[in-house]
């Protein structure tokens, strides 16, 4: 996850998704799922955003943080 955000950070984005992608083949946890739907949607992909918010609630239905990022998901798409 580290090396996705680093990559991100100096703007190699392709290789950052490259990175996320295999990161969440290798775990499905809440909280990973809401930070990618988080960077997703940072990068306009709102599609996959929603899917990942979607799926980190579905793990943890009353964390306000996995509400509030899908929340905000649903109203970048918009």
């Amino acid at each position: 996850m580290r090396e996705g955000k680093r990559l991100r950070e100096i703007g190699d984005i392709d290789l950052a998704m490259t990175v996320f992608d295999k990161v969440l083949s290798d775990s499905k946890t809440p909280i990973i799922l809401n930070e990618l739907a988080c960077f997703y949607k940072e990068e306009q992909r709102f599609d996959k955003a929603l899917v990942l918010a979607r799926a980190a609630l579905q793990l943890d239905p009353t964390n306000q943080d996995y509400q509030e990022t899908l929340k905000e998901v649903q109203g970048a798409k918009e």
